[in-house]
């Protein structure tokens, strides 16, 4: 299901489950003319809880690459159009 906007109880059970967020973004604007900008996003945290699931917000056309806990996953089937699914996530 697509969901354009986070729910206070999902940031709350998000708040509960992620601490120490980090974020690293590369973008790519070498092409001037291009009409999107390739981008690479590095985001760390830490679990509180072995084997979790949550989801990363993101206002992309797509994801062509996913890793998570050094496992590469696929980027299109985690990803529905405003949300990147991550499960399995280690304490």
């Amino acid at each position: 299901m697509r969901r354009d906007n986070l729910t206070r109880d999902e940031a709350l059970a998000r708040a509960s489950l992620i601490s120490d967020l980090t974020y690293e973004v590369t973008l790519d604007l070498s092409n001037p003319e291009a009409e999107r900008y390739p981008c690479t996003t590095v985001v760390r945290f830490r679990c509180s809880e072995r084997g979790a699931g949550t989801f990363l917000d993101y206002a992309g056309p797509s994801v062509l690459e996913l890793e998570v806990n050094g496992e590469a996953r696929p980027g299109a089937e985690a990803f529905d159009g405003t949300r990147i699914r991550l499960y399995g996530l280690s304490e």
